[in-house]
């Protein structure tokens, strides 16, 4: 069993705080699950207070498209190197979440203490109350960029890939200070670039852009890319970034949301 490791700072620790909190991020609108397929999605990972909108819109989406056998969440590796998996039940103040537990021949890790993965969940339980029991996850995290993790993912069927990541972090705090003027305005059309290379199912041209910045979970991001490029389309959902939240960009952060249908 993976206990929570962020509940209480990310998101609410009680679980009635915890449905409110997302359904107030929803904007407490119903949604019905419908027909469409998604093949994957881009989703930021930061605490909900900062990225739970956009969190929100992407899951929106997903919440409406069929129901499928496990979501495979590939988080960035924040605490040590490589492509690991993880095959236990998670753990979160809504309950337990079983593990779709196929062995890829990736090394195992608890990951105790990613929030990459942990944070995504939540919302995973929340929209799949009308099919909880059969809701599966399997995370893996990665910090480099795995065609042999592509091909061993894309072995499974009736899934849907969710790329856990922020896009760019601005600031001292970072150490990644590129401009100082028109920060916000720039910082925008930063991710842009990046966003449009998602849109246009360009990994190469993605991992070119995003090399010496600091899009934590461009890996993650370019898996999945790869696993939907020949099976679906980029469709835009939302950005914006922390500074908007706080009206501080001093330090900030971006936060894309992207489907593949």
């Amino acid at each position: 069993m993976r206990e929570s490791y962020v509940s209480g700072s990310f998101y609410k620790n009680d679980p009635d705080a915890l449905k409110k909190q997302i359904k107030d991020l929803f904007g407490n609108q119903d949604f019905n699950r419908g027909d469409k397929e998604i093949k994957g999605a881009v989703i930021p990972h930061a605490g909900y207070f900062f990225s739970g909108k956009c969190m929100a819109k992407v899951y929106r989406e997903i919440a409406q498209a069929k129901f499928p056998d496990v979501y495979v969440i590939i988080g960035t590796n924040h605490n040590s190197y490589g492509t690991l998996i993880n095959l236990d039940d998670w753990k979160t103040p809504f309950g337990i979440v079983k593990n779709y537990n196929i062995d890829l021949g990736l090394e195992k890790n608890n990951m105790k203490y990613e929030h990459s993965v942990e944070v995504q969940i939540p919302f995973l339980q929340f929209i799949s109350q009308d099919k909880i029991k059969d809701l599966r996850i399997l995370p893996i995290v990665t910090n480099n960029f795995d065609k042999e993790l592509v091909k061993k993912i894309d072995k499974i069927k009736n899934k849907v890939v969710i790329a856990s990541s922020d896009f760019t972090h601005y600031g001292s705090n970072y150490g990644y200070v590129p401009f100082t003027q028109n920060v916000k305005e720039n910082l925008y059309n930063l991710d842009k670039k990046a966003i449009d290379f998602i849109l246009k199912l360009d990994t190469e041209g993605f991992l070119k852009y995003s090399e010496n910045k600091t899009i934590c979970g461009k890996y993650a991001i370019a898996v999945t890319m790869e696993l939907c490029k020949s099976k679906a389309r980029a469709k835009f959902i939302d950005y914006y970034t922390s500074g908007d939240i706080i009206n501080d960009y001093r330090n900030a952060v971006g936060y894309g949301g992207v489907v593949f249908v």
